[in-house]
């Protein structure tokens, strides 16, 4: 695969709404009658890092617009105002919309220069929440629509007791299921035959019942897959297989792309 750099880039910038003021970053794009539609994933702050998912479209691919003036997901309608949601991705099976999301429930503070680790900006949650470790960590799930802006909360795809993102839908059903590639940080050690996180695939019948995972890929390349690997786009058919989109993680968190088939 070659790959080359658009002449346009960057072709979306932060601004003109306050809650994409500060950053925006890894979105998901999906073509629909023609149009190419991206779900961006934003930040009104660095400090805390709160994140939404705006919507936009576009014609060629380039040159975007907005859909409407307001996120089309925050993290309270999630039921965690103090969090943000992350990471879409985004398929359409049938006639509808599936969004796959990672949802942290506290906020980072990031800091520009980059240095450092981020810290949390941990909140106040009424009812004990957050005085277990699990309350913190970050869990993925689904969310359905059929127009792109308004969506519903459909299921949680991982457990709630570990961290799991990078939850991606395959665009279609195979042999009668549907599958989801994970990336549980905690599947590591002896038991799981892989040292560092990887990535999973699972399968389920109804989108809310998920088979245990198997292990599907893992990080074989010590200079760029140091710390990790994780899928980052939907896979896409090919004559010769399902193509997937995947990063690496180096030791200066670093993420570079990669590809499977």
């Amino acid at each position: 695969m070659n790959i080359a750099r658009h002449p346009a880039n960057p072709i979306v910038v932060p601004g003109k709404y306050d809650w994409r003021k500060v950053t925006v970053f890894n979105p998901a794009v999906i073509i629909e009658d023609g149009k190419f539609y991206m779900i961006e994933r934003t930040a009104e702050s660095l400090t805390p890092c709160k994140n939404f998912l705006g919507l936009l479209e576009s014609d060629d691919g380039v040159h975007f617009r907005h859909v409407v003036d307001k996120p089309i997901v925050t993290p309270d309608m999630l039921g965690f105002p103090y969090g943000d949601v992350q990471d879409p991705r985004i398929v359409k099976i049938d006639d509808t919309f599936y969004l796959n999301y990672a949802l942290r429930p506290c906020a980072m503070n990031y800091y520009p220069t980059g240095a450092g680790v981020p810290e949390r900006s941990v909140p106040s949650y009424p009812d004990g929440w957050g005085e277990k470790p699990e309350h913190w960590l970050t869990r993925s799930g689904i969310l359905t629509s059929k127009d792109l802006i308004h969506w519903e909360y459909l299921c949680d795809t991982t457990p709630l007791d570990i961290n799991d993102r990078d939850n991606i839908l395959f665009p279609e059903k195979i042999n009668g299921k549907y599958v989801l590639l994970r990336r549980p940080e905690e599947y590591v050690g002896e038991d799981y035959g892989t040292e560092k996180a990887a990535m999973w695939i699972t399968y389920s019948d109804n989108l809310i019942d998920w088979e245990e995972p198997k292990a599907l890929a893992k990080a074989e390349n010590e200079a760029w897959e140091f710390k990790k690997i994780g899928g980052s786009t939907p896979p896409v058919r090919t004559d010769k297989g399902w193509l997937v989109l995947y990063h690496g993680v180096d030791k200066d968190t670093v993420y570079r792309v990669g590809a499977l088939l």
